[in-house]
């Protein structure tokens, strides 16, 4: 067993590595980009590690938004009061008038397989007061012949 340490954005990710062969879908790697207090300029990379992570940090550090990013991917399901863009990096905050937020999922099917799943998301100030958010795209692809630079070699829509 191995323990690996990694501290991202103010929290404290720990993963005990232990080789053990699974038959159900695994987590590799989640990409956050522009949603909640994760910047939009730049994108936060957690890598899951088997058979356990652990997410520690303060209060606001962004432990909570990682898993509803890990549900918003898998499912499209917004957290519940966050109608109107507060999903969203505040553009405000941003001294935008747009922002785009990403949230990406690589992970393993039980059937062994590597998918990606990708959402995509803007939220734009309005003139008059408010916001307007759209989804821009939602992707879930198989990434052939576990090619870990990215590349997508088929799409299931």
């Amino acid at each position: 067993m191995r323990r690996d340490n990694l501290s991202v954005s103010g929290f404290h990710i720990i993963s005990l590595v232990v080789d053990s062969s699974c038959t159900m879908s695994t987590l590799d790697k989640l990409a956050i980009r522009g949603i909640r207090s994760f910047d939009d300029k730049s994108i936060s990379i957690i890598l899951f590690r088997s058979p356990v992570t652990v997410i520690v940090g303060h209060n606001g550090s962004g432990k909570t938004t990682i898993i509803e990013c890990l549900k918003y991917a898998t499912t499209g399901d917004q957290p519940p009061g966050t109608r109107g863009g507060a999903f969203i990096h505040d553009p405000k905050m941003a001294n935008e008038k747009e922002v785009k937020a990403q949230v990406k999922l690589r992970f393993n099917a039980a059937n062994g397989r590597s998918m990606l799943a990708t959402r995509n998301l803007s939220v734009t100030m309005k003139k008059t007061a408010g916001m307007t958010v759209k989804t821009l795209e939602s992707i879930l692809a198989i990434i052939e012949n576990g090619d870990k630079s990215g590349k997508v070699r088929r799409l299931y829509v």
